[in-house]
């Protein structure tokens, strides 16, 4: 099938059917033949086993009960075989959740598939809820929205595929171009890694900070200064750089001014008594480009 398709890529090439100009790349849930009861990962196994402890407790205290009864010349043996059956079904039961828990640590995967190991339990987005599916993943000329490239992948979000996708495509048209992509896609390692290739990336860069849901300025306020390397802050101060350091495997730039105690905006800018350490915490954790075409710190 992958030759299949690459044939009929390369003939889309010499029928000169792709500009080669703009590519798009979006990924798509297709559902798996593999029910999400049959779909485990340890959350959803630590809360399962307490479940089955629950009713064997119960029948244990039935079979208690109905000792006694037998001890006072009730029959009950009938009833105590088929409790005796339940409870063996369940504690079966309980050492199959069990090892499929030893199963996810020893793989070190984050879910486990029975019917088809490769799929995954995604959101699905739009309020849809969550299937069992496999990521595919497309990148599309903009000419005639032919397929230039397509990768079909267990990856439960998009957000590590933009360079790979973008690269393929780049393998087939053999040439720079410009790529868009939904906010999903937004890492700055594929952007790094797309810009380094000669692509340009537009995506939408989405809002992490809770600063706007709290009335405070966000990154978006600050202006950086890429030949001064500092940032302006909304009162009109200069943040320069202080220091870098590596946090949660991210390398982090830190810019601040001396105004901001005695500044008349602070309130509105940040709630620590210190005052505003950076634009928004986290400075130049990656590179970013706008729509503008301008890029903004392009330092890690």
């Amino acid at each position: 099938m992958r030759q299949v398709c690459r044939t009929f890529t390369l003939l889309c090439k010499q029928l000169d059917l792709f500009s080669g100009e703009l590519v798009a790349i979006d990924g798509s849930k297709f559902k798996a033949v593999n029910a999400k009861e049959r779909n485990f990962t340890q959350s959803k196994l630590q809360r399962l086993l307490p479940q089955i402890d629950a009713p064997i407790e119960g029948y244990l205290k039935e079979l208690e009960r109905g000792d006694t009864e037998e001890a006072h010349g009730t029959s009950g043996g009938a009833r105590a075989e088929h409790l005796q059956a339940k409870m063996a079904a369940l504690k079966e039961r309980k050492l199959l959740y069990q090892a499929f828990q030893e199963q996810l640590l020893a793989s070190g995967e984050e879910q486990l598939s029975l019917t088809d190991p490769d799929s995954r339990a995604m959101k699905l987005g739009q309020g849809r809820g969550t299937e069992v599916c496999s990521n595919v993943q497309t990148a599309v000329d903009a000419k005639h929205k032919l397929i230039l490239a397509c990768e079909v992948t267990n990856a439960t979000s998009d957000r590590a595929w933009l360079s790979p996708m973008a690269l393929e495509a780049k393998a087939v048209l053999e040439r720079p171009f410009e790529v868009v992509a939904d906010m999903g896609y937004y890492h700055g390692d594929d952007v790094k890694a797309c810009l380094e290739a000669g692509i340009t990336p537009y995506i939408a860069r989405p809002i992490t900070s809770a600063n706007k849901k709290l009335g405070l300025f966000s990154k978006d306020d600050f202006h950086y200064d890429d030949v001064m390397d500092t940032y302006r802050c909304p009162a009109g101060m200069v943040l320069t750089f202080r220091f870098d350091t590596v946090e949660r495997g991210r390398h982090i730039r830190y810019y601040a001014t001396a105004a901001c105690k005695t500044c008349p905006l602070k309130s509105a800018c940040t709630r620590s008594q210190e005052g505003r350490a950076s634009p928004g915490g986290w400075m130049s954790p990656c590179w970013r480009r706008w729509r503008s075409g301008c890029a903004v710190d392009q330092r890690s």
